[in-house]
């Protein structure tokens, strides 16, 4: 079986809780070829540089995988379209479309996994 890469989408709350997860599925998926962290550049200053290199972490800003898409660009479509809903599902459907739009990018391969929280 080929390699395959995960796909991390992340907010500011997980970053530290993602330290502990790459290192369980470095420990426990031998196929991993690289690990993408699709995330605001701000939250960079959470990971080192040695713990990036050693877990093969990539950092993606989230602002720029999809071209003239970012958070701001989809809370102003779900203010506009949604507005009945009573929780800010905003951030929510950033990631979902970060997570699509992933697979449109050159990071992506024939075979990567999402892994969600």
């Amino acid at each position: 079986m080929s390699k395959l890469d995960i796909i991390i989408s992340l907010g500011t709350k997980d970053c530290f809780i993602v330290k502990k997860t790459i290192r369980y599925i470095n420990i426990n998926i031998t196929d991993v070829d690289n690990i993408y962290i699709i995330t605001d550049m701000r939250n960079k200053i959470f990971f080192s540089h040695a713990f990036l290199k050693n877990n093969k972490v990539t950092i993606i800003d989230e602002n720029e995988l999809i071209n003239n898409v970012n958070f701001s660009y989809i809370k102003k479509l779900v203010d506009n379209h949604f507005c009945q809903l009573k929780v800010n599902m905003s951030g929510w459907y950033f990631q979902q479309i970060l997570k699509m739009g992933f697979a449109l990018t050159g990071y992506a391969k024939d075979n990567y996994l999402i892994w969600d929280r």
